[in-house]
């Protein structure tokens, strides 16, 4: 762009780009397009900016200019005067004013851009946050898509730190404080001889040198147990809230979406769950609830035959659907 008062930039500015690469400017410089007031016509220099230049809107009316823009133009007023002009290309979606020479502008709407720590973060939250060393052999390897800002050195310097929480592991009792289990024997070598067998006779005693395998069937009766939790309220409106239902027998976690927190819905969202555990021979025997379960849906329960236990606030290992 046509430029005049240019000079070496002593305090650089930072452009963070799509692909995580980060750009910084060498000089300052004023736009030569007459009718822009001064403070509208300052701007830096990045070298490897090597696509197009680009304007800030922002700049412009924060400095008295009016900036209108349609689905096919833009207009850029100051002082009731057109000081520039533009269309919009229809491969880059993007206002092109009408700047020569040398080449058109594109006008930045105000189009904020992430950190590398933020591109990081989130691709490690999008790929279900895996260990740092399995993220960083996938990476080595190639076995990985190409996501924003990702990269071997990325990760190296802002690595992912996700905070830890301790809600729930406060207010329970240390274990192995009242334990109802045997104390451990002081002379295990003892009780293991007095375990073996008192005969003479050395072929009953086991070779231990023979390896064998001792297999065994068992019929175990299903305990109908099962587990319900209601999530928190999404970010994304695709789903305001979940019910999260976990039977204990067949180890199965069944979902259904909420529009709100009503009981009304909670307990339809449940009896769909119910009978599909019942239409498989999972009939639910006992239903472990929060403890902000409604009363319909406990009547509901008690109606079909179910018991049902209320977890106690912030107990989460109690529920086996947390």
């Amino acid at each position: 762009m046509p430029v005049c008062n240019k000079c070496p930039t002593t305090a650089p500015v930072a452009i963070h780009t799509p692909s995580g690469d980060i750009l910084h400017s060498t000089h300052e410089a004023d736009l030569d397009v007459p009718g822009l007031p001064p403070s509208a016509r300052h701007g830096h220099i990045i070298p490897n900016l090597a696509t197009q230049p680009l304007l800030s809107i922002g700049q412009l009316c924060d400095t008295g200019c009016d900036v209108a823009f349609t689905a096919s133009t833009v207009t850029i007023h100051h002082n009731n005067n057109i000081i520039l002009q533009g269309s919009r290309t229809p491969a880059s979606k993007l206002w092109e004013l009408d700047i020569q020479p040398p080449a058109p502008a594109h006008a930045n709407t105000a189009i904020g851009s992430a950190s590398p720590a933020d591109l990081v973060a989130f691709a490690h939250a999008a790929l279900f946050s895996p260990a740092l060393s399995t993220l960083e052999d996938a990476l080595r390897h190639g076995h990985l898509p190409a996501f924003a800002g990702l990269t071997l050195d990325t990760l190296h310097r802002y690595p992912p730190v996700s905070a830890a929480s301790i809600k729930g592991h406060l207010d329970q009792q240390q274990q192995n404080v009242r334990s109802t289990r045997p104390p451990p024997s002081p002379n295990p070598a003892a009780d293991l001889c007095n375990a073996l067998p008192t005969t003479t006779d050395t072929a009953a005693l086991p070779n231990s040198t023979e390896r064998t395998h001792h297999c065994y069937a068992a019929i175990l009766s299903p305990t109908g147990q099962t587990h319900m939790d209601l999530t928190s309220q999404f970010p994304t409106t695709s789903s305001r809230y979940i019910l999260v239902v976990y039977d204990y027998d067949s180890n199965g976690i069944l979902v259904a979406p909420l529009k709100n927190r009503c009981a009304e819905v909670i307990l339809e969202a449940y009896k769909l769950i119910h009978t599909r555990l019942c239409t498989a021979g999972l009939c639910p025997q006992l239903q472990r609830l929060d403890n902000e379960a409604s009363q319909a849906l406990q009547d509901y329960l008690t109606t079909e035959n179910v018991d049902y236990q209320l977890i106690p606030p912030h107990v989460h290992h109690r529920n086996a659907a947390k």
